[in-house]
């Protein structure tokens, strides 16, 4: 039965969970504040979703990818430049383990450790040696176990522990002095990563050795927003920073099961399923029913039994343990996938996503 505070949609259609390379990006872009999603709408089966600026990726079954949202540089990997408020399938893609969303770029890890990437090339993000706009994927890196997209540059994680970064006008190059990684993220002109220790180093993408984060020990996730930074430490406490404020843990939240960053915005889910979000809400995206701000954590109505949870610019993704998934926040290009497009959503969309 529908719950009242839902609009039922079905839906064909997948962001970033918080993964080797899912946080998936986390950011910036447009959007009005009266098109929006401000509780979560179901997407379907798929394993794994990531947020870009105005898109949003699906791992379906099979390992194939579906997009939905803006594809004005070939973000979607249809084949062409048309928005699309239904997800369509990413062209030529199985097999497919793990997806990270830039701003306006793609990112897909293979079983066979391949990396492809499609979409804005400007600053060389896809990883090609070219600056060409790429509306289907292509082969870029190998061999690789996991991947994350920030705002203009594209990381890779190895299985020996090394991490290899490329775009903002860089090629592919290796992260120095990092070694024993286990997980990725990415935000608009920074990177993570966590060692097999616990702790978390950074580096900006200006720059090609990382530093270790102060305070900062027994980590077991990694997430990136925009401008921030997330940590899940292993006594389930979320703690955040940024470039000027050092890790402070986030109060009212204990638990912590995952984690992800948007723009100016949290979510985390619980050791019962539940999304909590804080920050900026003004589209809606912290899922509460509201376009308040919120300075501490508050629970999204709708989802639960959540597994997975991602944050774009000002929407954001959760997965339930049915393999359902969630949308809520702004929705100006289709990236929610609901069919719909410059529509005002406050409330939970059950769907089922075709893959």
């Amino acid at each position: 039965m529908q719950n009242p505070l839902m609009r039922l949609h079905r839906v064909l259609w997948l962001s970033a969970a918080v993964t080797l390379g899912g946080c998936g990006e986390v950011d910036v872009g447009g959007g009005e504040a009266d098109n929006l999603a401000s509780s979560p709408q179901a997407l379907g089966a798929q394993e794994q979703v990531a947020a870009g600026e105005r898109h949003t990726l699906r791992l379906g079954t099979g390992g194939t990818v579906w997009a939905s949202g803006n594809n004005a540089v070939g973000q979607l990997g249809d084949g062409t430049n048309l928005d699309r408020a239904n997800p369509v399938q990413v062209s030529g893609l199985s097999n497919v383990v793990n997806i990270a969303a830039g701003a306006h770029h793609s990112l897909a890890l293979r079983a066979d450790n391949v990396v492809w990437a499609w979409g804005f090339n400007t600053y060389s993000q896809i990883g090609d040696g070219t600056t060409t706009h790429r509306h289907a994927p292509v082969p870029v890196f190998a061999p690789a176990v996991g991947v994350a997209a920030g705002y203009l540059h594209s990381l890779a994680l190895r299985s020996n522990g090394t991490v290899w970064t490329w775009g903002q006008n860089r090629p592919i190059t290796q992260v120095a002095g990092l070694t024993q990684v286990s997980d990725i993220a990415a935000g608009e002109d920074f990177s993570l990563a966590l060692r097999a220790n616990g702790t978390v180093w950074t580096w900006l993408t200006s720059a090609t050795t990382a530093t270790q984060v102060p305070g900062l020990t027994q980590v077991t996730a990694i997430a990136a927003g925009r401008r921030h930074s997330l940590a899940l430490r292993a006594n389930g406490t979320v703690w955040t920073w940024n470039a000027v404020q050092p890790p402070t843990q986030v109060p009212g939240l204990s638990g912590g099961v995952s984690i992800a960053g948007g723009e100016g915005y949290s979510l985390a889910t619980d050791a019962d399923g539940y999304v909590w979000g804080w920050g900026s809400n003004s589209c809606g995206q912290l899922g509460d029913g509201t376009t308040t701000d919120r300075p501490t954590p508050i629970r999204a109505t709708g989802p639960e039994f959540a597994v997975s949870i991602a944050g774009g610019w000002r929407h954001s993704i959760a997965r339930t343990f049915d393999g359902t998934h969630w949308t809520w926040g702004c929705n100006d290009w289709g990236q929610l996938g609901d069919g719909l497009s410059n529509t005002v959503r406050y409330v939970s969309v059950h769907g089922v996503v075709h893959a």
